[in-house]
């Protein structure tokens, strides 16, 4: 048989052992057991069941609620997975709430934060905090009305006291654009909402400033519609240097195109192995003189590292306009179903994938224009109209 090579642990006490018991295991006794396979090791922890048969009791592995179920859960979870399983006919997967990594993400926050704490009093307010995962409209929503909360209940009642610097991500345009296209409706409907939330909030900012106040809005790419789909892995696994099972799993590899949008770095298992450079090379140069590959160009390392990225990569492919590079082993290299409307991560040399640049405040005339910029200029740019250092910061301040 196939050789295993990952075993993990999993424990059905507080489920499974539930039989014998009734599930009466006494709610100290099973959060001591809980705590227990943590410290053990165990990988997968079942809980008990989730149940409407009967009212929860606290002394029982029978809940109603996931947040029931969370009482046994230590803060401390130490990379392990909690099970609770239905119980097939009394319990509705209706009833479990959605997950989008929200309470997590919360959780995670109101601990690293100072003062801990916070964001657990700002969504006694404002309810669930945006996840990390949630890139929709309402998720935006919720992350405007975090930094307007921050600006009105702990930056203002101390700006006399001393200066702020704060910031905040909006993420739905992106995600539109993925789904719909740059230029669809949908797209254009998620830009004119983060427009009016950012007008709301440097509104803010400038009330309790009195106007002394710098406001920057950037991005940190461009975007462009895609036409077609290219995985370079396909031609890689035809070559014989990625092996798959017969479910299209990839059980090793010699040679590998990781995606970046509209670029893949080209990564070799052995970077001494002569063979295997010898036919990936090959197979590039066929690519790059296949006027139908969507390859733009074909970079080696050292080209990679003077455009300014990929830095372990062996190889970098540049694709043409509307050819997003995908990760597949299987299926036709070239396609024009899409994966999504819209990607980034294009050659920095298309005007598509400019980047914004927008500032105000203070001595800064309207109408200046700073010219072509970097990424890697903002943070010096700010930082010197904050009077602050920043040595080794690799980019320019653009602003006298």
């Amino acid at each position: 048989g196939r050789p295993v090579k990952e075993v993990r642990v999993l424990d059905c006490t507080l489920r499974d052992g539930g039989y014998c018991n009734d599930c009466q295991f006494g709610f100290r006794n099973a959060r001591y057991l809980v705590d227990s396979l943590v410290q053990a090791g165990v990988d997968v922890i079942e809980c008990g069941f989730l149940t409407q048969r009967t009212p929860y009791q606290e002394d029982f592995t029978r809940f109603n609620t996931m947040e029931q179920a969370a009482r046994l859960i230590p803060q401390d979870r130490r990379g392990r997975l909690f099970v609770g399983l239905l119980d097939y006919g009394a319990f509705s997967p209706d009833d479990l709430p959605e997950w989008d990594g929200s309470a997590l993400d919360s959780a995670f926050l109101d601990v690293v934060c100072r003062p801990q704490g916070l964001i657990s009093e700002m969504e006694a307010d404002i309810g669930r905090y945006a996840g990390g995962l949630d890139l929709t409209d309402a998720g935006d929503a919720q992350r405007g009305a975090a930094a307007l909360w921050m600006l009105r209940n702990k930056l203002e009642p101390q700006i006399e006291e001393k200066p702020f610097f704060m910031s905040a991500y909006f993420a739905s345009f992106d995600e539109s654009a993925h789904l719909f296209g740059v230029y669809s409706p949908e797209a254009a409907a998620s830009l004119q909402k983060i427009d009016a939330m950012l007008g709301e909030l440097i509104d803010e900012a400038r009330r309790i400033c009195s106007g002394n106040v710098y406001v920057c809005v950037v991005s940190d790419h461009g975007s462009l519609d895609n036409t077609h789909n290219i995985s370079p892995n396909v031609l890689l696994r035809q070559a014989g240097l990625i092996q798959i099972d017969d479910e299209s799993r990839v059980l090793d590899w010699k040679a590998w195109s990781q995606r970046a949008g509209g670029t893949a770095e080209i990564r070799l298992a052995n970077p001494d192995d002569a063979e295997t450079r010898t036919r990936v090379e090959q197979i590039l140069a066929d690519l790059a003189a296949d006027p139908d590959s969507g390859i733009l160009e074909v970079l080696n390392h050292q080209q990679a590292l003077e455009r300014g990225g990929f830095a372990q990569a062996d190889y970098v492919l540049v694709s043409k306009k509307g050819y997003e590079l995908r990760d597949d082993v299987v299926g036709e290299y070239c396609r024009t179903t899409l994966h999504q409307k819209a990607q980034h991560g294009y050659s920095e040399n298309f005007p598509e994938m400019r980047a914004s640049f927008l500032i105000a405040g203070p001595g800064i005339a309207p109408g200046t224009d700073l010219g072509c910029m970097q990424l890697i200029d903002i943070a010096p740019t700010l930082a010197h109209l904050m009077d602050v250092s920043l040595p080794e910061a690799q980019g320019t301040p653009r602003l006298d």
